[in-house]
């Protein structure tokens, strides 16, 4: 299952969409997902 996109031009996926940098969004996805 595709849970999120990391990428300079994401395409519409249907899921969180994360640019190339945004190293904060990317671990709060994650925390919020997989470790609470």
């Amino acid at each position: 299952n595709l849970i999120a996109v990391v990428g300079d031009k994401p395409p519409d996926a249907g899921v969180p969409c994360f640019d190339n940098n945004d190293v904060k969004g990317i671990v709060n996805l994650i925390e919020t997902r997989f470790l609470h």
